[in-house]
This record gives C-alpha cells, structure tokens and sequence, in this order.
C-alpha cells in the first residue's frame, strides 16, 4: 500500500480495482479499471505500485505493462508496450523499484527480463543476456532490491542474480 503526497494511501488488490484512501475525510474512492478512460486505471489487474519520490503513482500489471498516475492531472497514462528499443517488451511486470540516483524505475517482467525505465526521458532500456559474473540472466525477474553498492538484486525462478546498475 503506497503512500502519497497528501496523506493518500492506495490500496491495489489483484483484482484491477484501486482504491484511495483519504486518511483526512476518512472517505475512500473507488476507481474501476476501464481502459481507454484517462481517468480510470487501464489494466485489468496489477501486481506492484509505489509513489516515486515525486508523488507520483506507478502501477506494474499483470496485463498491460507499466502505468503512471499523475496526481496533479488525475490521469491514468499506460507505457506503450511494443518490440521497439524504446518501449516495454512485455505486458506482465513483477515488480518495480525507485533508484533515485539513476532518476529511472527498475522492472522485472514476466517475459523480457529487466527493464530501466528512465524516468526523464520516459525511455526503456532491457538488460537480458548475461549477468556480471558471466551466466545466462533469467528471462523472468519477480522481485528487484537495489543495495547501497548500487547493486542490483533479482530475485528468479532460477534463484538469486546480481548486477551492477
């Protein structure tokens, strides 16, 4: 359940749902997914969500990639997902997570491996190929940590894998 600027609280069950909790009126709302609305979420179910140091929303789903929420706009925007070298290569992302230092979101997809998701420049870059100690990365990546080395943690269906950002 992140936490937004202004004391909002989202809940993200699996279901597509959303909810913002408004801990101020103690009132919720509800938003159901309707893709091609602006304003609702566009995928049917998600997976994980953070607020960047921004204030802004990013949800991984389970069927239609990465979505940005602007908090200021209150607009739902999809990342395209496509087989160009700027875009998403899969629609299932496991999980995302903020390097501040690197200005760019990390995400593990379900097929395509690692992404970096610059989030100046709202370009995609994929890493698949071999990890720093030389082996075959996993194509799939559930889980991201990212240490105070600057390390990269992907937690697979094959194990533990470190790289260097």
């Amino acid at each position: 359940m992140p936490e937004a600027k202004g004391n909002r609280i989202w809940i993200i069950p699996w279901s597509g749902s959303i909810y913002r909790y408004q801990p101020d009126s103690e009132s919720f709302d509800y938003l159901k997914s309707q893709p091609g609305n602006p304003e609702r979420p566009q995928a049917w179910s998600y997976r994980d969500a953070i607020v960047d140091r921004h204030g802004q929303l990013w949800l991984a789903s389970d069927d239609g990639g990465l979505e940005q929420y602007d908090q200021k706009t209150g607009l739902f925007r999809p990342i395209g997902v496509g087989s160009g070298s700027d875009s998403l290569h899969d629609f299932t992302i496991w999980d995302i997570a903020e390097d501040t230092a690197q200005q760019c979101l990390w995400l593990g997809t379900e097929r395509a491996g690692l992404a970096r998701f610059d989030l100046r420049t709202h370009q995609v870059k994929h890493y698949s190929g071999s990890s720093d100690e030389g082996g075959q990365a996993p194509v799939t990546v559930k889980s991201i940590a990212l240490d105070q080395a600057g390390q990269l943690w992907l937690a697979t269906p094959v194990g533990l894998v470190m790289r260097s950002r």
